[in-house]
């Protein structure tokens, strides 16, 4: 379902890939059954990885910049498994959340704002005869 939705907002997924080489202008992807490999030019990359943690790609971009993250033509974040390792759901959920805020203007004195439910009260409105207080 989900990724159904994302084709259908245009987004192209590409599976079953890995980096081989990546500069500023884009990376070199080879197939994981085939080997084939093909140039992606791009202008934001967001990688999914493995539940072990693995930044060596972060730390070869910024290589090219002499460790000056300032001087690359994009910014470039950390998330998910390349920050630290955790179920899919996680990873998911942290990329999911950065794309949602990649342009939102953050306030770092505004709290987190979180949903809260008065279950009871809820399960009272929608089924009134299984609620007994």
């Amino acid at each position: 379902k989900v990724r159904t939705h994302l084709m259908t907002l245009g987004v192209d997924i590409l599976l079953s890939h890995e980096s081989t080489h990546f500069d500023l202008g884009g990376a070199v992807l080879s197939c994981v059954f085939t080997g084939k490999t093909k140039i992606q030019k791009f202008s934001a990359l967001v990688m999914v990885t493995q539940r072990s943690p693995n930044d060596s790609l972060y730390h070869e971009v910024l290589s090219l910049v002499k460790k000056d993250g300032n001087k690359l033509p994009f910014a470039m974040t950390r998330i998910g498994d390349c920050d630290a390792p955790a179920i899919v759901a996680a990873t998911t959920h942290a990329g999911h959340k950065f794309a949602r805020e990649l342009e939102e203007i953050t306030d770092p004195d505004q709290p987190l704002k979180h949903e809260r439910i008065d279950v009871d009260l809820a399960i009272a409105a929608n089924f009134p005869s299984a609620v007994k207080f």
